[in-house]
């Protein structure tokens, strides 16, 4: 596993989760748990499109 994969992910799936609530005109941080979800299913989907 390569460590840019993990962080270009976790990167991926904390923009996916701000822009939604940007999108939606809610709060950027409304539900902090979302981001700290979205973090590690972006960070797995890095990993798993490398491989």
């Amino acid at each position: 596993m390569s460590l840019g994969a993990t962080v270009v992910g976790a990167v991926l799936g904390l923009s996916v989760q701000l822009h939604s609530n940007a999108l939606r005109k809610l709060l950027l941080m409304r539900h902090p748990w979302e981001h700290v979800l979205a973090i590690g299913i972006g960070a797995v989907f890095g990993n798993q499109l490398v491989k």
